[in-house]
């Protein structure tokens, strides 16, 4: 990193890479502060590496949701897009599908958090992964393995996404990423609406958002930095650069989903569409910051056993189980 940028923007799913090669300066003092005090608590967690703040968050959108066309909800179904069993019900009186791409990492491994179930990591002193734990085999993640096999047996699924629903398909909703709002809401027009994750319920749980992964960009200072006075304004720039005015700017320009508190409780930004619901779904997506090597293998690979009618009910723990080690033996 000797001869990397003095400052840099990432994703918070690089962190600890970066800081193996020692290109991440610690956030420390008035700067730490500055950033906990500004930004929100889940921008402050993917600005985090064991235990300490590593950079500057400036963006927390790279995530996805509920994206479904209102020309299928309107009348008594209007509500229904809010959980996978009325969007079934609409599938089901239009002749039409839900897209949701369960068997891509991203999609599937956000489903696996929906009842609680989780991974932690403990790190060595050079930044490397000491030991990864995890509980996706208890009955929180059996539990949320069950979403896999009630939305994938049902005839009104389709494992796609990166197409705006109705426009030359025959899907009515889909799991989109916050990447495709601009081109659907243009193909769509006035039909393009969007959400939160619906809700499903399961045997022995009321109605559950289905759990979602969301990832920042952050802002680095390189850590290779010896000059003190150098390295003290490299921090202000990565601090000027990700603060509330520039965010504010950044959102009118790209509409782009701010970190900073005072720019996300802005009226303009609590308007748009697909900002409102990244928000809404936020309490119940994961926080991408350093993820198990294999969390995006398992989930995927469990998935496409489900897809091919490999695991049903009565094997779903022995899989969990197997998902399970897999991420826990991630280095």
């Amino acid at each position: 990193w000797q001869d990397g940028p003095d400052v840099f923007a990432f994703g918070s799913d690089k962190t600890q890479e970066i800081f193996k090669k020692g290109g991440l300066s610690p956030v420390v003092g008035e700067n730490a502060q500055y950033v906990k005090d500004n930004n929100t608590d889940a921008a402050v967690v993917a600005s985090t590496f064991a235990g300490k703040l590593y950079s500057y968050p400036y963006t927390g959108d790279n995530g996805y949701f509920l994206m479904y066309n209102k020309k299928y909800f309107k009348g008594e179904d209007a509500e229904k897009y809010k959980s996978v069993e009325g969007i079934f019900e609409v599938c089901e009186k239009n002749n039409k599908k839900f897209g949701y791409p369960l068997s891509t990492a991203y999609y599937g491994a956000g489903a696996l958090y929906t009842f609680g179930a989780d991974y932690s990591i403990t790190f060595k002193k050079d930044g490397s992964t000491d030991k990864v734990e995890a509980d996706f085999d208890s009955q929180k993640g059996i539990d949320a393995g069950k979403i896999f096999l009630t939305i994938m047996n049902s005839a009104y699924w389709e494992d796609t996404n990166n197409v705006a629903p109705g426009v030359g398909n025959d899907l009515v909703a889909s799991i989109e990423g916050s990447w495709n709002v601009a081109k659907f809401s243009e193909q769509m027009g006035n039909d393009f609406g969007c959400a939160k994750m619906p809700t499903i319920t399961i045997a022995g749980h009321e109605a559950t958002t289905i759990g979602s992964m969301l990832g920042y960009k952050l802002m680095g200072v390189n850590g290779t930095i010896q000059d003190a006075d150098k390295l003290a304004l490299a921090h202000d720039f990565a601090k000027f650069m990700t603060s509330p005015k520039v965010q504010e700017e950044r959102f009118d320009a790209l509409s782009v989903g701010p970190t900073a508190k005072s720019v996300v409780s802005l009226q303009k930004v609590q308007d748009t569409p697909h900002i409102k619901a990244l928000a809404d779904q936020g309490p119940y997506a994961r926080t991408v910051t350093v993820v198990p090597a294999n969390i995006w293998k398992a989930p995927a690979t469990f998935a496409e056993s489900v897809k091919n009618k490999e695991i049903n009910e009565s094997n779903l723990a022995e899989a969990m189980k197997t998902l399970n080690d897999s991420i826990k033996a991630s280095k």
